[in-house]
């Protein structure tokens, strides 16, 4: 027992001044594992918009699923111009359905609302269902591509460029780390009564309870959002923001080699800048930032090394030099286990009682029963989503 015990105040001991180093540390000087070291990333205190922290903040990525930020950043805005509302209908087509997982699966012709497909697209990050939300708000998935395309130009979002509403691969969809903290603080400023998108823990549909990708919200003390994304070429994205003790920050990171050192790395910045002795320290925001000179004229394309043969050797290779914390210890001073948080959300069909701008074919706010009699739930049970 008494071993024990002493190896539990060593491990106590350790962490504690683990944490207090980490907070007089400059992110300039930390000391990398090798699974985040070199990726784009960007921390900002969102009070009051000035950078903490970057890195690569210009180079050119491929956004995967944060694309659908600026799917549900379109919708919002046709719902604010009177177009749409939330109870207004999404139709699943073939078209939409054909999109590769992560997807809901539900037949074409099934119906259902904005509202029940924005949590879908944010939770589950379904495919087929951001292409059918961008088909009923603008009738075709081009027209929707077009409007996403005019509004990073109107956002100041110089290096982005959509072609899908929902993020998977296409060597043309690009975007950089300081294009997506833009997007994602103007959702924050321009749609708080939107934010509840993006901080649900899970949803149920039926007997099945789909789980939120962001393990943040039940792993980090204090965090509220975003979305997360991944395909091979980009590797795991994130945005996430959290709050707590009056502090607010967001955290980009593109590029994780996996889920979990991208978790890992979006913690740490997120507990840096909510323990940052310095924090009184004029710091430059966004627009005060020069774009990068040396800034990447293409996205790297990650497809390789995160999905490739060598992928599981890659990981273990250590960087020349002083021995860094492993991901394994830094996850367990920066991510506690996770803990239920918030409430589930369930989800429906049907109800689809608003405007119908482009007249889908409805029987009270139903899927028509000529076309599908019984909606049937069909998750894809792929072992590895495609995008998420």
């Amino acid at each position: 027992m008494v071993p024990r015990l002493a190896h539990l105040i060593a491990r106590l001991v350790a962490r504690c001044i683990f944490f207090a180093a980490a907070t007089v540390i400059s992110s300039a000087v930390w000391a990398q594992p090798a699974d985040f070291r070199g990726q784009p990333y960007l921390l900002l205190d969102t009070a009051t918009g000035q950078v903490h922290a970057h890195n690569r903040l210009d180079d050119l990525w491929h956004p995967a699923s944060l694309t659908k930020l600026m799917t549900a950043y379109v919708v919002f805005e046709a719902m604010a111009a009177g177009r749409v509302t939330p109870a207004s209908p999404v139709r699943v087509s073939g078209a939409a359905l054909a999109n590769p997982p992560t997807k809901m699966g539900f037949p074409v012709g099934t119906i259902l609302n904005i509202d029940n497909a924005l949590k879908m697209i944010m939770v589950k990050s379904a495919n087929d269902i951001a292409s059918a939300l961008a088909e009923a708000v603008s009738g075709r998935e081009k027209s929707f591509v077009a409007s996403m395309n005019r509004h990073a130009a109107a956002l100041g979002m110089t290096r982005t460029h959509f072609t899908n509403p929902h993020g998977l691969h296409d060597p043309a969809q690009i975007t950089t780390a300081r294009d997506m903290a833009i997007l994602a603080l103007a959702i924050a400023s321009k749609y708080p009564q939107h934010e509840g998108y993006f901080s649900i823990p899970a949803i149920r549909f039926g007997k099945r309870r789909l789980r939120n990708h962001n393990a943040l919200l039940e792993r980090f003390p204090g965090a509220n959002g975003m979305k997360t994304g991944y395909i091979c070429a980009s590797g795991s994205n994130i945005i996430a923001t959290a709050q707590r003790d009056g502090d607010a920050f967001m955290a980009v990171v593109l590029g994780g080699r996996t889920g979990r050192a991208r978790n890992v790395l979006t913690a740490r910045l997120l507990h840096a800048g909510m323990n940052d002795r310095l924090a009184g320290l004029e710091r430059p925001g966004l627009a005060q930032l020069p774009l990068d000179a040396d800034a990447t004229g293409t996205a790297d394309d990650l497809t390789s090394q995160i999905c490739g043969r060598r992928r599981a050797a890659k990981a273990k290779t250590a960087p020349m030099g002083a021995k860094p914390p492993s991901l394994e210890e830094l996850e367990d001073l920066y991510l506690q286990p996770r803990q239920r948080v918030g409430q589930d959300v369930r989800v429906h069909l049907g109800k689809a009682t608003g405007p119908n701008p482009f007249n889908f074919r409805m029987v009270d706010g139903r899927t028509p029963p000529p076309l599908v009699p019984l909606p049937i739930w069909r998750p894809d049970r792929t072992r590895e989503p495609v995008e998420g």
